[in-house]
């Protein structure tokens, strides 16, 4: 049985002189390979960056976009506003000057009332006079 162990532990050596040679002499291209692998992986990983960049750029896009959509309803809106006002302010500038119209009316009748008031007066007196005469 020892015979057999020699043998076989021969064989076993000599294989693995095969294994260790090969190893060695394509040690060069399995550093090549596990080089390309690492690239290979850092590629990958620039590429997830990238579009990870991409996705982030187009949702800043959207938001901008929606700023700007935002804000330029605000801006009409605020137009449409401004519109209105000054069409309300025409209206009351109209409103002030007929008011303004009434008053003087009121002014002038109020100026015209102290006549009118000596007139009725002077009326009555008159009247009453000649009540007082047709009695006599």
């Amino acid at each position: 049985m020892n015979k057999r162990w020699l043998k076989f532990l021969r064989k076993m050596k000599k294989k693995q002189a095969i294994i260790d040679e090969f190893a060695s002499s394509n040690k060069d291209s399995q550093t090549y390979i596990d080089n390309l692998n690492e690239d290979i992986t850092d590629l990958k990983i620039s590429v997830s960056s990238f579009n990870e960049s991409e996705m982030s750029i187009q949702e800043m896009s959207e938001m901008i976009n929606k700023e700007i959509e935002t804000h330029t309803k605000n801006v009409e809106i605020k137009k449409a506003q401004i519109e209105k006002d000054e069409k309300e302010n025409i209206e009351l500038e109209k409103q002030i000057e007929e008011t303004k119209k009434q008053i003087e009316e009121i002014k002038s009748q109020v100026s015209n009332s102290g006549e009118n008031i000596e007139k009725l007066k002077k009326k009555d007196r008159i009247a009453k006079n000649e009540k007082l005469k047709k009695k006599r």
